[in-house]
């Protein structure tokens, strides 16, 4: 973080780049005509992803300050394995829609994208899940620090941390069982026999490798966030008096607490190809 930099400034800096681009690939297919039914549900999965990065512009720099340097810089390489993401997918998107006149899809490129190409937009379309999980829960644990700097109820604020954990952990295993699916996915590629095929064809498996190689990296990113949230979550509970339960929270990646009342009262006031 540069010196005089506030976090939070450090932190809006880089979403805004991959606000930029995600916007520019949302553009990008919303101006596809007659775009098949995947190309349009990646879409609809980017139009809500800008909608979660916009979202950290409201997080206050006491709240990252709580957070901690870690922490942010997790959610900036987050942000940043996006922006490379969405770049990455924006330029296959025009390498596999060369055939098209501007906004109307050839029968051929249409044919490419609804049914050749739906293992890279599913994988953009996990990422995105991904990214949108991480930045919630970034969102959902800075609220619980901002609810203690404004005096809300132990009540409400245990609530809160409740429903916090239940769905960082959930999000945690969920993507940790994707990591095991992307390996799998990654050596059966691997293991194609290239002799035969047209360079058309190994450039296309090339870019299907790079795109699951992106999104394995931002998975292990994404997990080491949200475990470290999840300890932050147990830290806030424990300096505010509420209690802590140990039990399985990661099925069975890990281990984690509980949030719970205690007895005492909290009194601080301070996401084969065809031919082309």
């Amino acid at each position: 973080m540069a010196d005089g930099l506030g976090i939070a400034a450090a932190v809006i800096g880089i979403a805004g780049a991959a606000l930029q681009i995600s916007q520019s690939l949302y553009e990008d297919l919303h101006a596809i005509s007659n775009a098949p039914k995947t190309v349009r549900a990646l879409e609809a999965d980017i139009s809500t992803l800008t909608t979660s990065v916009k979202a950290l512009g409201g997080i206050e720099e006491p709240e990252w300050q709580k957070l901690g340097s870690e922490i942010a810089d997790q959610i900036k390489s987050v942000l940043r394995q996006c922006q490379t993401a969405c770049t990455t997918f924006r330029a296959d998107l025009t390498r596999w829609t060369r055939h098209s006149a501007p906004n109307e899809l050839a029968v051929r490129d249409r044919i490419v994208l609804g049914v050749y190409r739906q293992k890279e937009i599913a994988s953009v379309s996990q990422q995105v899940q991904n990214w949108k999980s991480s930045f919630a829960s970034i969102v959902g644990l800075a609220t619980v620090q901002s609810s203690l700097r404004n005096g809300r109820t132990s009540e409400s604020i245990n609530a809160t941390l409740v429903a916090f954990r239940e769905e960082t952990a959930a999000a945690n295993t969920q993507m940790q069982e994707r990591i095991g699916a992307l390996v799998t996915t990654q050596t059966e590629l691997g293991q194609v026999d290239r002799e035969d095929l047209e360079e058309s064809d190994i450039q296309d498996a090339d870019a299907t490798l790079a795109l699951l190689k992106i999104e394995q990296e931002t998975l292990k990113s994404s997990v080491s966030l949200l475990q470290d949230l999840l300890t932050k979550s147990e830290e806030t509970a424990k300096s505010q008096g509420l209690t802590v339960t140990q039990h399985n929270v990661f099925g069975a990646y890990s281990s984690g607490v509980q949030v719970g009342q205690s007895s005492g009262t909290i009194t601080n006031n301070a996401c084969p190809v065809p031919a082309k």
